[in-house]
């Protein structure tokens, strides 16, 4: 920390300067501290090329830490709207353009990243929509939108400027309206009409526990934001991108890479390490649905199956589990709580499965392995965690 002298002189007092102590910090990014990187979404292995020879981007700013500063530097530049980070040498190149700006076009690269402000590129809106910078031009009734600089057939009180983001006639909220974004239109008889572009929570549904949904949610159910899966701060964690391809754990956005009840993400506050997060399930789904009950075979998924060979059983975690199995529960294991009664995992149960009901489909969670005990009363029972397999039978699937 340093301390700073410096002189000011307040704007109601005229009459001299006089010295003022201020006390001036500076610090190093703090451990939990929102990531600038948070308002990007990024394309690995791509750069952005402007077709006009004319126009060019900015130049590359060489040795910046990482790329997260590059972040840092075009966030608040209101003219920044994505930049290349190199990863090879550390360079960083400021960008007046996005994927979907005129003229441009993404192409494979070996050197560069593409990290694109989520403001322009999402297509869909959070909250009320007064930051999305998109580019629908048409209302929900099929309504060409007028330019902002124009003042007819429709007169209004706007003028475009790089903060408000009324460029061309792109569908924009200045008024903070609730209905999202809108435009004033070309037809005289209708003024203006919104542009119906759906909140990222409606964009894209759920089926069964998740594991498949691919949205830009980046909030959990509580409304904290999500941490990036690539990185490793405020919470560390396994799900490195690279290593979960398939997973799709793209900038923050909410998934289920693990198999939960229903997608979710590390959080960004250092007290919580990770929410659910609330997403609308999809079609009939929602619907519950009332299966005919069997008590010695099952029908479908098995939902109305209400026979004896199965146990209601509550995960515990496995720092729980340890406790009464002395530190021999590995990562790739998992464990259901203890019963009063003999009831369990035992010899002829072996490759059974542990399945959760997540809403109208049971998902298969872990599977019954040679236990340490058999059914003893009140002591964990120990299970194979699927997750941890589940590249390994993607593969497997895949080959036939």
């Amino acid at each position: 920390m340093r301390l700073w002298w410096v002189t000011v002189q307040p704007p109601a007092r005229r009459m001299g300067w006089f010295p003022l102590l201020l006390l001036l910090t500076q610090c190093s990014r703090v451990p939990g501290q929102r990531s600038p990187l948070n308002d990007f979404q990024v394309l690995r292995g791509t750069e952005l090329q402007h077709l006009l020879h004319a126009v060019g981007p900015g130049p590359w700013q060489e040795h910046v830490a990482d790329a997260e500063e590059c972040a840092g530097r075009c966030g608040p530049l209101l003219d920044c709207r994505a930049f290349h980070y190199n990863v090879s040498s550390h360079g960083c190149q400021l960008l007046p353009w996005t994927q979907y700006s005129p003229y441009t076009q993404l192409q494979r690269s070996g050197r560069c990243d593409l990290f694109q402000k989520k403001d322009y590129v999402r297509t869909c809106v959070m909250d009320n929509g007064v930051k999305y910078r998109g580019t629908v031009a048409i209302t929900t009734g099929g309504l060409p939108c007028q330019r902002w600089n124009h003042r007819f057939p429709n007169d209004h009180k706007y003028t475009p400027t790089l903060r408000n983001g009324l460029e061309e006639n792109f569908c924009r909220n200045p008024d903070g309206d609730p209905g999202g974004p809108w435009c004033y239109t070309t037809d005289p008889a209708v003024r203006f009409q919104t542009c119906g572009i759906k909140s990222c929570r409606e964009a894209a549904c759920v089926w069964c526990n998740g594991e498949e949904y691919r949205g830009a949610v980046d909030r959990t159910e509580s409304g904290r934001e999500c941490q990036r899966w690539d990185l490793q701060r405020p919470h560390a964690h396994p799900f490195e991108p690279g290593k979960f391809l398939d997973k799709d754990l793209d900038d923050n956005y909410c998934r289920n890479p693990d198999g939960s009840e229903r997608p979710w993400c590390y959080t960004t506050d250092p007290k919580v390490e990770r929410e659910f997060c609330d997403l609308p399930r999809c079609g009939l789904e929602a619907q519950p649905r009332h299966e005919a009950t069997t008590l010695s075979c099952f029908r479908g998924k098995g939902e109305g199956y209400r026979g004896t060979n199965v146990a209601s059983l509550n995960v515990i975690s496995n720092q729980e589990c340890n406790i009464k199995h002395r530190g021999r529960i590995r990562e790739s294991e998992m464990c259901t709580e203890g019963l009063l009664a003999p009831v369990g995992a035992c010899e002829g149960d072996y490759g059974g499965p542990l399945a959760c009901f997540t809403h109208d489909c049971w998902v298969l969670e872990g599977i019954i392995i040679p236990n340490r005990v058999c059914a003893r009363p009140r002591w964990p029972a120990i299970f194979m965690r699927v997750s941890v397999f589940t590249d390994w039978i993607h593969k497997v699937m895949r080959l036939g």
